[in-house]
């Protein structure tokens, strides 16, 4: 109900069209997944994301939740996703996966961190941030 009125809203603002949307969604992905398309709730969550609505995502291990924070940039590659993690490998590993995805990726921690890293956030060198709770403070 709340994507449907999102929808409905952009549409009328800034004349979106989901369909649009969704299949640049899905195209890329499909291209990217040896034309494995995503499940419909990652389509749901990543068309919600990009109309700017908040998303809580509760599915077991190995799901995919993941895939929908980085699925609006096959829609809007000029956008950038922060994502906030509690572990230094998880954000490493995700990092690798979205790069093999063609996606610009970086983990930012402790032992990642240094002020060309710095220099490259700034200059929006990366689509995708990977950090934790406490590199944001």
């Amino acid at each position: 109900r709340l994507l449907a009125q999102a929808r409905q809203s952009a549409q009328e603002k800034n004349q979106y069209d989901s369909k649009t949307t969704r299949k640049k969604i899905v195209d890329e992905f499909c291209a990217r997944f040896d034309n494995l398309a995503p499940y419909d709730w990652q389509l749901n969550v990543a068309e919600a994301l990009v109309l700017g609505l908040d998303c809580s995502v509760i599915a077991g291990t190995g799901a995919g939740k993941t895939m929908p924070f980085v699925m609006p940039l096959f829609a809007q590659p000029d956008k950038h996703v922060l994502i906030i993690s509690p572990l230094n490998a998880l954000e490493e590993d995700q990092a690798q996966r979205f790069s093999q995805m063609g996606l610009s990726a970086i983990a930012v921690n402790g032992e990642t961190y240094s002020s060309q890293l710095y220099q490259d956030i700034l200059a929006s060198k990366y689509q995708v941030i990977l950090t934790s709770p406490e590199m944001c403070l």
